[in-house]
């Protein structure tokens, strides 16, 4: 397919194949860019992103998508949320703990975040935040302490699978699974690894490369 017009990593994406949306990521520096996806060639949106940043989260639809939290141009994690609506990004209730390399999944309007970072005390995170369309509650957390998780699915059928934690560096192949209420566990991983790419709900899943720490190719 064509390519980004802004190079960068550690950003966000969602939607389909055919109408995608990426956002923020590393250039160097972060940045608020904001591209549109049709099939075959990306374009630049007039209205970027309030706030820069690099590993955050992100889910939804190319017209209804969410980002949040993250690490700013200041290597500080941040709490900004920001909702877009096809043509630009408004700011929305901010996340009650600041982290960046969480996991996200669900919708505009029933969001959900879970794991991830803080520079701070305790670190690595278990923490798991849902969003109801205009502010975020603190529910039952991760089996266990983790960043770099993977995962997908909505607010009521998520999943979770690998990570890096609860001591860093360490992969592990913990799977868990999210009711709308509580985690439970489920099989573990073949390969215990962390920064995988992953999709599918949670009767359909799939996670893919990663590191462990060596680079894997995994599926």
């Amino acid at each position: 397919g064509g390519a980004l017009n802004t190079g960068r990593n550690t950003l966000m994406a969602a939607g389909t194949r055919d109408a995608n949306l990426a956002f923020a990521g590393e250039g160097p520096p972060n940045v608020t860019n904001c591209e549109l996806y049709n099939g075959s060639s990306w374009t630049a949106t007039p209205n970027s992103m309030g706030t820069a940043r690099d590993n955050l989260c992100g889910t939804g639809t190319q017209t209804s998508a969410l980002a949040y939290g993250g690490r700013n141009p200041s290597n500080a994690n941040v709490t900004n949320f920001e909702e877009w609506n096809g043509s630009s990004w408004t700011a929305g209730g901010a996340l009650p703990q600041a982290t960046h390399k969480a996991q996200g999944a669900g919708t505009q309007t029933a969001g959900l975040a879970f794991t991830g970072h803080d520079f701070g005390s305790p670190g690595t995170l278990n923490s798991t935040e849902e969003y109801d369309g205009s502010s975020w509650t603190a529910s039952n957390n991760y089996p266990i302490s983790v960043r770099q998780v993977c995962g997908a699915g909505t607010q009521t059928a998520a999943w979770g699978a690998g990570g890096n934690g609860p001591s860093v560096p360490s992969a592990n192949s913990v799977t868990a699974q999210y009711d709308g209420t509580s985690w439970s566990t489920a099989p573990s991983l073949g390969t215990a690894r962390y920064s995988s790419s992953s999709g599918g709900p949670n009767v359909a899943g799939i996670v893919v490369g990663g590191s462990a720490p060596a680079l894997s190719n995994a599926t």
